[in-house]
């Protein structure tokens, strides 16, 4: 199963400490530079990211398409945009994200998008 995740996600979990839950659900997490670019600069500093960056979990993903991410600024920030070409480019099984206007996109494009709050809640249980 191919997972793909946006910025916000990984964030709320860094910043609540449950980042544990995605490994523990999923083997492999694919992230586009754009998200750890913007992980970096949201924490700046103040937060330790090495559970991300130095995991066995996270992979980071290669854009093929920056062309299709170009369109995609238009409406979204650059996390969005990279973390949907990146799972239309890997058939993912689904993409976390949770922003209206990346998940409306995600979906427009076929991806699978499950409501995060739920996924979050299910983990907990």
């Amino acid at each position: 199963m191919i997972v793909v995740s946006d910025t916000s996600p990984l964030r709320a979990l860094l910043k609540i400490q449950h980042l544990h839950l995605l490994p523990s659900r999923y083997q492999n997490i694919l992230v586009p530079h754009a998200v750890m670019k913007e992980l970096n600069l949201f924490f700046g500093g103040g937060k330790d990211l090495s559970q991300i960056l130095n995991s066995l979990w996270v992979e980071i993903g290669i854009i093929k398409n920056k062309n299709e991410v170009e369109l995609l600024l238009n409406d979204l920030d650059p996390g969005e945009a990279e973390a949907i070409v990146l799972a239309k480019e890997n058939n993912a099984s689904l993409i976390l994200i949770d922003e209206a206007s990346g998940r409306s996109k995600a979906q427009s494009f076929g991806l699978n998008v499950p409501e995060f709050l739920e996924f979050y809640l299910k983990q907990r249980r």
